[in-house]
């Protein structure tokens, strides 16, 4: 079928490839994140029109601001990663800061004190110490990193469960034997789960709860995975629940780099029951 716009005649199927498109650059919030940099002199007061230059040392891709009046300028969109910040001012010497992490749906805090000298001097800051109180956002939750996907036993291979670590969880087992739990009181309706900002749910209706994605991810596929379990951000849940799992896939870097991986289940591999150990027999072969 053919569409006529303008006089032009374009295939249906460039449409919807448009349409696709569209909707997933909409759908990258939720797995990205924020860093929030605030700029001042050594006595505090806030320093405006800083030059600040953020860049991705996976991709060396590079986004430039100015601070605003207040001496604050937030980047946002982010993927998730390792950045490093430069912030210079006319009058102050250049600050570097080396290592800024981003995490999906969180804000990281920056704040750089400059120091008065010339732009052609640097001062470098290894790392920004995380605060205590996180002040920028309301929203309840946390980040499961890519250490603990791979270090942590996942039964089943199902990364679901590592969402249960987080605070306000309360489960337990149906009939089935299968785990259900709410966050925070939240009834099960209210759960949602996304895969690089695509919803990922399970049901469509929402009758069982939809932290258990559609098509699970595989444990190697994942860099990371955000739990929000209460007061979500506004780019979280899509209007239709309270409580967001987030994954977000690997992705490239400027160096070539792979994974080999195989799964292998078999039974000659299995330990001894819990009831031949206590009546000391041996595994049968």
């Amino acid at each position: 079928m053919l569409i006529r716009i303008s006089g032009k005649r374009f295939p249906e199927a460039f449409l919807a490839v448009l349409l696709f498109l569209c909707c997933r650059l909409h759908g990258q919030s939720g797995t990205q994140g924020t860093v929030s940099v605030t700029v001042a002199d050594a006595t505090g007061g806030v320093v405006p029109a800083a030059s600040l230059e953020l860049t991705a040392l996976d991709t060396n891709i590079t986004r430039k601001a100015a601070t605003e009046g207040t001496g604050a300028f937030s980047f946002v969109n982010l993927p998730i990663g390792t950045y490093r910040l430069n912030v210079s001012s006319p009058g102050f010497s250049t600050t570097r800061v080396d290592t800024v992490i981003v995490h999906a749906s969180q804000v990281t805090p920056v704040a750089v004190v400059l120091q008065i000298g010339s732009t052609n001097d640097t001062v470098n800051v290894s790392a920004v110490a995380t605060p205590l109180l996180d002040v920028s956002s309301n929203s309840l939750g946390a980040v499961i990193d890519l250490k603990a996907i791979e270090v942590l036993p996942i039964v089943g291979r199902d990364l679901t469960s590592l969402a249960r670590l987080t605070a306000g969880y309360a489960g337990s087992q149906d009939t089935n034997g299968s785990q259900i739990g709410v966050w925070n009181g939240q009834p099960l309706t209210n759960q949602g789960v996304n895969i690089d900002g695509v919803v990922g749910a399970a049901s469509r209706g929402k009758y069982n709860g939809n932290v258990q994605a559609a098509a699970s991810p595989r444990v190697e596929n994942i860099a990371e995975m955000s739990v929000q379990s209460d007061q979500i951000d506004l780019d979280q849940g899509f209007g239709r629940s309270t409580m967001q799992l987030s994954y977000v896939t690997r992705s490239g870097t400027n160096a070539f780099h792979g994974r080999v991986y195989v799964d292998t289940r078999n039974s000659g591999l299995f330990a001894n029951t819990y009831a031949n150990n206590a009546a000391g027999v041996r595994r049968a072969k």
